[in-house]
């Protein structure tokens, strides 16, 4: 919350806690690389097995990136009965 507020910066915050800043950096660009290749690649797979549907399923349906900290998502009664009305369908 501190980072993302800029009340710190990373490097700073990395440091308080006795962490190399430029190491979780590119550990952090690793690991979500690795994530989204294996979702793309398993999204290619999926697909392939289901060439003529005409909803493909894309990287993103594969893995959650979640709300960003201190966000929140409120759908009123009205959105959510119209969600379940085109569902029906």
């Amino acid at each position: 919350m501190t980072e993302r507020n800029s009340l710190n910066s990373p490097r700073r915050i990395q440091s308080k806690n006795g962490r190399d800043f430029w190491k979780v950096t590119d550990e952090t660009i690793e690991d979500n690389a690795y994530r989204v290749r294996a979702a793309k690649k398993m999204a290619a797979e999926i697909n392939s097995e289901f060439p003529q549907d005409l909803d493909p399923v894309r990287w993103r349906d594969l893995i959650s990136v979640g709300m960003p900290q201190g966000v929140t998502l409120s759908l009123s009664g009205k959105d959510l009965s119209d969600q379940q009305e085109a569902g029906n369908e």
